[in-house]
């Protein structure tokens, strides 16, 4: 095979390579979010993830957050405690974003019951009839 060949055959690979090294890791997220020189983010930092991703968060919630990821209770959160709180941060995320398309555990088993018992009726007029 010729250069070109060789070149050609590896071109494919490249961008899974670079598809595998651009998933966005939670230091990613930390480094986009801090401002300052000493590596720690302030509760104002920390909204910006917030408006950045349109949640409408109440700023009681936002500080509730802040405080549960400031283990140390310092006032700011380093890059361990956030890395650390970053599965919570996510999983509260979704939740509220769910909450607010009206997709919420209660409206979901309100749904599964109104199911059930729409099909109760529906047996029990096709086997009853």
């Amino acid at each position: 095979p010729t250069a070109g060949q060789a070149q050609a055959n590896t071109a494919p690979a490249q961008p899974q390579s670079q598809s595998a090294s651009s998933k966005l890791m939670p230091s990613d997220v930390f480094s986009l979010l801090t401002t300052e020189e000493d590596a720690t983010l302030t509760i104002e930092e920390f909204t910006v993830l917030f408006n950045r991703l349109e949640l409408s968060l109440s700023d009681a919630r936002k500080e509730q957050l802040f405080a549960y990821m400031d283990v140390s209770g310092d006032g700011v959160v380093d890059q361990k405690e956030f890395e650390d709180g970053w599965s919570f941060l996510v999983e509260q995320m979704i939740e509220e974003a769910a909450d607010s398309m009206g997709v919420s555990d209660v409206r979901i088993a309100l749904a599964l019951v109104a199911l059930v018992l729409w099909l109760i009726f529906l047996f029990s007029f096709i086997f009853l009839a």
